[in-house]
């Protein structure tokens, strides 16, 4: 990551994150646009002729999205919403490949009217729903098929999607089934495999991927030719307590030797492992307070605006933005302003001296941060900056209490009166 300290002060490429902080005010969301072109072109520089299309679940800023199209790369989506993001990114429809467990008919029509390049559909009722909405249109939908291999990510039970258990993609025992039916209106070139986020062990990749071999040899019986593999993503990052994730140059060396080798179109959907490590999130220290058994530092961010450390339990490097090695170093847990007990970033961690005032980075929150916060306890969306070089700009504007309270209706009922 372009994270560095220079007398002192931390920056982002060269940008002090201190001059943004006075700029803005706290707590916001500010990202490399250096490390997220640097960590995609990793990607296309080691599996040429492949599409990486980016998980835009991960970070959905359109600037971000639009920074990854104008380097030719493509999109991962999950929603209609997700779509018309890509689309506003200038993202090419010939790249967008439209993932999720649910999608529901009107989905479904918008992705076709817009003639994006694949559906991945994930039961035998997404299959025949494709089907009819496309025989209604006159057209043949380009569709792969969802596995759900039942394999062990060995991640976070949270974030695991590869078993039987889950309620993901199609379970290998139907595959036969399903390529031995003629669907009238779906070109049934593709077979897809995502099995979880954040993965550690390149092993698992490789059983996934000979699991993938494995059913595409059984459904060649059928007379299906198999042209395209949609290998998902979920190739984790090094966060503060995983020393051990190999880094993307691995993770594109496997596929090289294991399937990009075989004449299928790759595709691959990483996205964590392009934003993940771009981006940090920085809060000033409102109090801090202390007892017999603890000391608590209170800062403005809340797990609304970072609900990571409170769902999955995730640790984050937290540093100072102004370092100063005279300051003894403590023990403290490092808390939000929500009424949660749950609104930690962190246990018992081993920091400089704090006071109020100071401004704290959190980092490697690029992914999952601003996608999955929230408005709770009626607090404010923060903005979201990025740094290019020598500048930065806003790429989502503080909310205001004005645009957050005109959302609410009151029922025009006698007794509201």
């Amino acid at each position: 990551m372009e994270i560095n300290y220079k007398h002192d002060l931390l920056r982002i490429e060269d940008v002090s994150l201190l001059d943004i902080a006075i700029e803005i005010g706290t707590p916001f969301y500010c990202y490399s646009l250096n490390s997220i072109c640097k960590n995609y072109r990793e990607f296309t520089d080691n599996i040429p002729d492949s599409m990486i299309c980016y998980a835009v679940k991960a970070n959905p800023n359109i600037a971000i999205i639009k920074a990854i199209a104008s380097m030719g790369g493509g999109a991962d989506v999950v929603s209609g919403g997700e779509i018309r993001r890509a689309i506003a990114a200038k993202v090419s429809v010939d790249k967008i490949v439209f993932s999720g467990v649910g999608k529901t008919r009107e989905e479904i029509e918008f992705a076709l009217d817009n003639n994006i390049y694949q559906i991945n559909a994930e039961s035998k009722e997404e299959l025949e729903l494709i089907n009819q909405v496309a025989s209604n249109k006159g057209i043949r939908a380009s569709v792969a098929v969802r596995i759900n291999p039942n394999i062990d990510a060995k991640t976070n039970n949270k974030i695991t999607t590869g078993l039987k258990t889950n309620k993901f993609g199609i379970s290998e025992e139907y595959v036969d089934e399903i390529f031995a039916r003629d669907f009238s209106n779906i070109d049934l070139f593709g077979i897809s495999v995502h099995i979880g986020s954040q993965i550690s062990n390149l092993n698992i990749f490789l059983e996934t991927i000979n699991k993938v071999k494995t059913i595409i040899s059984r459904i060649k019986k059928y007379g299906r030719k198999i042209s395209k593999v949609d290998l998902g993503g979920g190739l984790g990052i090094t966060y503060a307590n995983d020393d051990n994730v190999p880094g993307i140059a691995e993770y594109t060396r496997l596929l090289r030797e294991n399937i990009c080798n075989l004449g299928y179109k790759i595709i691959c959907e990483p996205g964590r492992a392009i934003v993940g490590n771009a981006g940090v999130l920085v809060t000033k220290v409102l109090y801090t307070k202390s007892n017999d058994i603890v000391k608590h530092v209170v800062v403005d961010a809340g797990m609304n605006d970072l609900i990571r450390p409170a769902l999955y339990g995730s640790k984050h490097k937290i540093v100072p933005v102004k370092k100063n090695e005279d300051l003894q170093e403590e023990e403290v847990d490092i808390v939000g302003p929500i009424c949660e007990s749950d609104d930690v970033f962190a246990y018992k961690y081993k920091m400089q001296q704090v006071t109020s005032g100071d401004i704290l980075a959190i980092c490697d929150v690029g992914a999952y941060g601003a996608s999955m916060s929230s408005t709770y306890n009626s607090r404010l969306l923060i903005p979201e900056v990025l740094v290019n070089g020598n500048q930065f700009a806003i790429i989502r504007k503080r909310g205001s209490y004005e645009e957050m309270l005109s959302q609410d209706i009151m029922p025009n009922w006698k007794n509201f009166e």
